[in-house]
């Protein structure tokens, strides 16, 4: 994966875990960002699950679509889901769920990843695809590109 701009993953990841409300929300932790790479985990509740005892395929689903959303922001360019397309293999159950996703082929305008979905016994319970819109906005991690900024998202001349 080519990054368009220098990364500050630790500026990045800080963001992620203390300042996107709907990850915070949801339980989302993320505990890995590299290039092209997210890893994030939920711990499961009472409230995560569906009415047979799994995790619910709505939670699953944001596993992978924010893991493939951050893996594809590390480049340092803005990008929306164009689209997606998952595979539920068994019920996430236990304590934790964990998601990797991966850069298979990045673009100039679209790039597609790849999620999976483990159990906390590291059993694979879903995979998915998803595609990447690049919106051709820059974003900027680094407290040295904007120093009076946190974290900036937007168009950087």
């Amino acid at each position: 994966m080519e990054t368009h701009i220098s990364m500050d993953f630790g500026l990045f990841k800080k963001y992620m875990n203390t300042a996107d409300n709907f990850n915070m929300h949801n339980g989302l932790v993320v505990t890995e960002i590299g290039e092209g790479v997210c890893e994030l985990e939920v711990e499961l509740s009472k409230c995560s699950m569906n009415p047979q005892g799994g995790a619910h395929g709505g939670l699953i689903f944001t596993m992978c679509d924010v893991s493939c959303g951050v893996a594809a922001i590390s480049g340092g360019r803005s990008m929306l889901t164009l689209n997606s397309n998952i595979s539920f293999l068994r019920p996430g159950t236990g304590k934790k769920l964990r998601a990797r996703a991966e850069c298979v082929k990045d673009g100039r305008t679209i790039g597609l990843f790849e999620a999976k979905v483990f159990d906390d016994e590291d059993k694979l319970i879903a995979k998915g695809e998803f595609t990447m819109y690049y919106t051709g906005e820059k974003i900027v991690f680094s407290s040295e590109e904007k120093p009076e900024a946190q974290f900036v998202w937007g168009s950087v001349d």
